[in-house]
């Protein structure tokens, strides 16, 4: 059939055909080249290096970037499809790249394969590698770090190891008006069982400099010489606020204070130098802005609090040293922890690294947070330039959000649910000083396209709310 229908093509037809066919297979070809050194951010090569660096800001960033991703997001210029999600929450999950998801699915495969010879004399060293690389990209000496699974685990272990340090009367002291719920739900619960007092520090909107914040923390210690242990986060997850955690660090050793740091938002977000900070337990998870697959996260320990520190279950290894105690946790999936050398070292760097990251998403974020003001007649949650995180923003609702919820426990989910399920719009919705919010955040391949939905679909529920009030 093919030869009969080229047979009727006249020869001038034919000649346009090819020529059309030959431009496709060269732009496809000359495409694969460009997207090869764009994505070649760790090559030694002047040449290459050269290109990459002329090619990133074209392609390693906004729609086209999304050919690393699996995320539905829509396409231009096409409007939202029931098959496709406005996604603007990249905080709460992270997203994993593509490449970053066949590397932790041929571990699983290399695991499966003998799983006797996986687990006997494979995955510690390979296990062992990545932690030593995610070491050297958070700035912390690899006999402090060991991995866990996530920032809920790592806060549970750190209370229960820290607080068994304590004495009677002993005080933990905790920013509960920040924190993240489930931290302070763990330092209120474990602080209990330990008969610990829970000493609160609360911190109030608008704040205009990182003195605010030094001055409150160290009037505590003053005011309240039975706190032995704080617990403070490096970036708060719903004001998106970065606290100033080496001075804090500073009055802690001062006061002779153990410094527990939260920091779940900071690893892929903030250019991280832990063993500089001083602190004593530094936390932080890895998937939601370092590309690693989720149940991955950090805790860098210092090296006076390694005998003490116990991880969440008992096992083999109970007796033995730091590393050999939060290894091996018995049989489970550990294909996340062996793949984060891989999307911190391999995969960041490949893109541009953070440098790269930093150049696109803060840019992105503050032109989404004028774009909210503006369309909401609202404000952002009030914090100094040099504690604004870069890759998320808080930003308060209308009022009229506040006016009609109020503060119902509930409020924040039930409106998250209802956009996911009836806009295909995934948003986060908070409360900030009895205030209903959102938090800001975007990714490396995010478009001012989605913002623009969301911040008309706010205004569309404001307006409707308003109308249900009169």
């Amino acid at each position: 059939m093919t030869m009969i229908a080229i047979s009727h093509l006249d020869k001038k037809h034919l000649n346009v055909v090819l020529c059309i066919g030959g431009v496709m297979i060269c732009t496809k070809f000359c495409y694969n080249i460009i997207i090869k050194l764009s994505m070649s951010g760790k090559s030694k090569n002047h040449v290459v290096k050269f290109f990459h660096n002329f090619f990133k800001p074209f392609f390693n960033c906004g729609f086209l970037m999304r050919r690393e991703f699996f995320v539905k997001l829509p396409s231009y210029p096409i409007r939202l499809t029931k098959k496709s999600y406005v996604i603007v929450n990249y905080g709460s999950y992270g997203t994993v790249p593509i490449k970053v998801q066949q590397y932790q699915f041929n571990v699983q495969k290399e695991l499966e394969y003998c799983p006797d010879l996986f687990n006997r004399l494979t995955l510690h060293k390979r296990y062992e590698q990545s932690r030593v690389t995610v070491a050297s990209a958070v700035g912390c000496q690899p006999d402090n770090l060991v991995f866990v699974e996530n920032l809920t685990e790592a806060i549970t272990c750190s209370l229960r190891s820290l607080l068994n340090c304590l004495k009677k009367n002993d005080a933990v002291l905790c920013l509960r008006s920040v924190a993240y719920g489930a931290v302070v739900k763990a330092i209120d619960v474990l602080a209990n069982e330990y008969h610990i007092e829970v000493v609160d520090l609360d911190l109030q909107f608008p704040i205009f400099s990182k003195n605010d914040v030094l001055i409150k923390f160290e009037e505590i210690f003053i005011n309240y010489p039975c706190v032995k242990l704080a617990v403070f986060d490096h970036i708060t997850s719903a004001s998106s606020v970065v606290l100033p955690i080496k001075e804090l660090g500073e009055i802690c050793r001062k006061y002779n204070v153990i410094s527990v740091v939260d920091g779940a938002h900071a690893p892929g977000q903030l250019y991280l130098n832990i063993d500089s900070y001083n602190v004593d337990v530094y936390l932080g998870n890895l998937h939601k802005w370092y590309y690693t697959p989720k149940s991955c996260a950090i805790m860098c320990v210092n090296k006076k609090w390694h005998d003490k520190m116990q991880p969440s279950w008992v096992s083999h290894a109970t007796y033995g040293g730091f590393q050999d105690r939060f290894f091996m946790q018995g049989t489970k999936n550990y294909s996340a922890m062996v793949s984060a050398g891989y999307a911190v070292n391999e995969f960041t760097e490949c893109i541009g690294g953070l440098d790269h990251l930093h150049s696109y998403i803060p840019p992105l974020i503050e032109w989404v947070v004028k774009l909210y003001i503006s369309k909401w007649e609202t404000e952002e949650v009030q914090i100094p330039a040099d504690m604004k995180a870069p890759y998320m923003r808080t930003v308060y609702l209308p009022d009229i959000f506040t006016e009609v919820y109020g503060n119902a426990p509930n409020a924040p989910a039930n409106l998250m649910k209802e956009f996911l399920e009836e806009e295909n719009v995934a948003v986060v919705i908070l409360t900030v000083q009895n205030r209903m919010a959102t938090r800001v955040s975007a990714q490396i391949f995010s478009t001012k396209r989605e913002f623009i939905i969301v911040a008309n679909l706010i205004k569309k529920k404001a307006d409707e709310l308003r109308v249900l009030c009169l």
